[in-house]
């Protein structure tokens, strides 16, 4: 099984990551100045493609409700749970 942490760089400076701990819980962020480019979207699809690696039918992270992540999660078919 491969790692459960993934960076994205711009040169030397991180601008996005992801992370699939444990169970069906993960975690990820995108820098605010790099929003809007896809990075959120090819994260979202790694943390599923990992977390089916692990075992879990489902992934899922806490957002502030109204957030940008919230409304990316939103419209790739995330739901509260």
């Amino acid at each position: 099984m491969s790692a459960g942490t993934v960076g994205v760089c711009d040169e030397d400076r991180l601008v996005a990551y992801a992370e699939v701990a444990y169970g069906d819980r993960g975690d990820a962020a995108v820098h605010p100045n790099y929003r809007g480019r896809g990075i959120g979207t090819w994260l979202a699809s790694w943390m599923q493609h990992k977390a089916k690696e692990k075992g879990c039918k489902v992934i899922g992270m806490p957002v502030p409700q109204g957030s940008s992540g919230d409304r990316l999660l939103e419209s790739l078919g995330y739901r509260v749970r």
